[in-house]
């Protein structure tokens, strides 16, 4: 041990981090997820601290509290390792943009308080192991069973089972997972009150043909209920569940009835007894409001017919039945779930619940050949292949629908974050339908949900005026550049779209939340993946009526590949210097690249375009690296994007003393590895008079608004006014 010990250990957010490499000491303690992305090999895993060395030759300081750690070194680890580790922390941030996610709070309500980055030539060393051998034991068995699905199936197949298995996405493929959300059965892809039910199903379903006693096969679904709970990962939703079931299954041996709301109650103080913080995640409130809606509105609604006493329901009675439920049930969680999901996610499924009638069958249909396939799996070959072909038919059969129903027009609408008189009058109006006795007729009470439902996302589009501003949102997209433009006219345009993970977790969540269902416009400024890679999100889940870049040139293999995902109804078009951009109600200029005069490097033929509106003017410069020849008044602007970053830019003074803008925003990820945005860039903007700097990596997003005479600015997260 080279640590010397200090006194009272620090809380990991008191700690004044250092920009520079630390060491710390601690113990791993969650399952060690490992594979090679685009930059080679890496691994992630949460990190209990026990000490940190901040500076050479400093004492070591005890530290409290737990880590996520990414780790680019190839030494291999596991649950329970104690290791020693270098590499630097960040703090999480909260929300950067408008409608995405907040970090810092997801991870706090985890434990977890502070990011390590492992290089690959930083130290990291492991020397012993003391984790708990039941959950080594339970991590094991499910990387087994991971294991064991991709031995047997294919990517996809595979991907969707384990989704449905043990909530885990990471397998998915991006067609698949998008056909799940857009017809409202994502849900199924998570480990939930749903899988719970299909265990303790399957159980009894098998074990009271061998053993007489069905008290004995409760008890037997009680452990497997647990099992299934611990192989998965006890998150809220499943330990809800498996709460629950043991309130009754604990009930019926002992020969009595349990309440649901009772038992959801109990469930709910020991969760929250365990972590206070699940109050405040929205899957705790979706899990425990589903099983409220499901106990207060969908049962009256499930009501069987009276049987006289020679009788016995049939077997299409109860397939009828069993049908009906999970219409029922589909429809009412769907619907009183909406006004917390439309102001999380700003989509709505109307086919869901005819969704869920094809996709809940079918997973309870994998859940019962899977209760075969894992016991048979031991032995593999020839022994486990007929049940293999099984579930890949079921699946395949599956999946198929799943893209036909996609494909219904208006499967998947964007509404937008709705303004809260609408949440509480969407709430009030669906409790009501639900609950009023006078609607005697399912059809019509459907037919009831579904017209309120769209009334309110009507009121929600008027309440969205036409503007008469110009309106400019720099997104904080990491280290990329990606801007939304509302113009006065109604019409809106897209630059850029950051890189691939950006587009998905920023820029569509951004213009989803703003109501934003097609763009008049997609323009990239250049080839580079911190461009266009978010651009893939945004040409798959909104209508893109055109797409504008510059002039053709030699292109990477990446971006050829992103090419093909441009539907072929959006109209293409390259421009360059001299060309204007007509159609958006403002003078819309292009001033580089000159089209007889590219470079060598993408960076300095990106597209720079100028937006002017009355008296004030926005110059967007993508990733010049010199001043575009141009007429110096042509460069003149209120409101400067920086180019490339804030990196290098060739008489960079000359430059900005040209544009003289009043406010600049730098789209800058935070410790990039360029070390962006240089200093010398930084100084010279400060130097101008009357100016204001905004960076996307402190401000967050940053909206500037103008009526053509006067000009505002606001940075999101810091909430910074000019």
């Amino acid at each position: 041990m080279f640590f010397r010990t200090a006194t009272q250990p620090s809380d990991i957010r008191a700690i004044s981090w250092p920009k520079s490499d630390i060491l710390i000491s601690g113990t791993i303690v969650s399952e060690v997820d490992a594979w090679k992305d685009r930059y080679g090999f890496r691994q992630d895993f949460v990190l209990e601290t026990q000490k940190a060395l901040l500076r050479p030759k400093a004492p070591s300081q005890p530290i409290r509290g737990l880590i996520k750690v990414t780790s680019r070194k190839r030494t291999l680890c596991q649950y329970g390792d104690c290791i020693f580790i270098a590499g630097t922390v960040h703090l999480p941030k909260g929300r950067r943009n408008p409608g995405g996610l907040d970090t810092r709070e997801r991870l706090l309500r985890r434990g977890i308080q502070a990011f390590l980055s492992c290089g690959a030539k930083d130290r990291f060393k492991v020397v012993g192991n003391k984790g708990r051998p039941w959950v080594r034991f339970f991590i094991g068995m499910r990387a087994h069973f991971r294991k064991t699905l991709n031995r047997d199936f294919d990517a996809r197949t595979a991907g969707i089972l384990n989704a449905l298995f043990f909530g885990e996405r990471d397998g998915l493929d991006g067609p698949v997972q998008e056909a799940f959300a857009r017809t409202g059965t994502l849900h199924l892809l998570a480990a939930s009150g749903f899988n719970v039910g299909f265990v303790a199903a399957i159980v009894l379903i098998f074990l009271p043909p061998i053993f007489v006693s069905r008290r004995l096969a409760w008890a037997v679904a009680l452990v497997g209920v647990w099992v299934y709970a611990f192989t998965v990962g006890w998150e809220s939703p499943v330990m809800r569940a498996a709460l629950m079931a043991t309130v009754f299954i604990f009930s019926r041996l002992v020969g009595r009835r349990a309440d649901a709301l009772n038992a959801l109650g109990f469930s709910a103080i020991v969760l929250l007894v365990l972590n206070p913080l699940d109050l405040f995640d929205l899957g705790f409130q979706l899990s425990f409001l589903a099983v409220c809606i499901i106990v207060i509105f969908a049962q009256p609604l499930l009501e069987k017919r009276t049987l006289l006493p020679h009788e016995t329901e049939t077997f299409f009675e109860k397939i009828r039945f069993y049908f009906k439920e999970i219409f029922w049930i589909s429809v009412t969680c769907g619907a009183l779930t909406l006004p917390l999901t439309v102001q999380s996610f700003y989509v709505v499924s109307p086919i869901s619940p005819l969704a869920n009638l094809v996709i809940i069958p079918a997973t309870f249909l994998v859940y019962l050949i899977g209760a075969v396939y894992f016991p048979l799996s031991l032995f593999g070959g020839t022994v486990v292949a007929p049940v293999v072909a099984l579930i890949k038919a079921i699946m395949g059969l599956t999946v198929h629908g799943l893209f036909l129903l996609e494909r219904v027009p208006f499967s998947s609408i964007i509404v937008g974050k709705l303004h809260p008189a609408l949440v509480c009058g969407l709430a009030g109006g669906f409790i009501y339908l639900f609950m009023e006795r006078r609607i005697r007729r399912g059809f019509f009470r459907v037919a009831a949900v579904y017209l309120f439902a769209a009334s309110i996302f009507i009121a929600q589009d008027l309440l969205r005026p036409a503007t008469e501003r110009f309106e400019t949102t720099f997104l904080d997209v990491g280290q990329g550049d990606s801007a939304f433009i509302r113009f006065p006219n109604g019409r809106n345009l897209l630059v850029d779209g950051g890189n691939g993970q950006a587009g998905q977790w920023d820029v569509l969540p951004f213009l989803k939340s703003r109501g934003v269902r097609s763009l008049d416009c997609v323009i990239l400024t250049h080839p580079e993946e911190d461009h266009f890679g978010g651009l893939a999100a945004i040409f798959g889940n909104l209508t893109v009526r055109s797409f504008i870049e510059g002039p053709e040139r030699d292109v990477s293999y990446l971006y050829r590949s992103f090419e093909k995902q441009i539907p072929a109804e959006c109209r293409r078009m390259c421009v360059s210097q001299g060309d204007r951009i007509e159609g958006f109600g403002t003078i819309l200029e292009v001033l580089n690249p000159k089209v007889d005069a590219l470079s060598k490097n993408p960076n300095d033929d990106s597209l720079v375009l100028k937006f002017t509106f009355g008296k004030d003017s926005f110059l967007l410069a993508g990733d010049v690296r010199r001043i575009p020849l141009v007429e110096p008044s042509l460069l003149r602007a209120d409101v400067l994007k920086v180019p490339h970053h804030g990196g290098k830019v060739l008489n960079e003074r000359e430059f900005f003393s040209t544009v003289s803008p009043r406010i600049s925003v730098i789209s800058v990820g935070e410790r990039n590895r360029f070390g962006h945005p240089r200093q010398e860039i930084v100084d010279a903007l400060e130097s101008l008079e009357g100016h204001y700097l905004f960076r996307t990596d402190q401000s967050g997003a940053v909206r500037v608004v103008c009526d053509g005479k006067n000009l505002a600015a606001q940075g999101y997260a810091e909430q910074t006014f000019i």
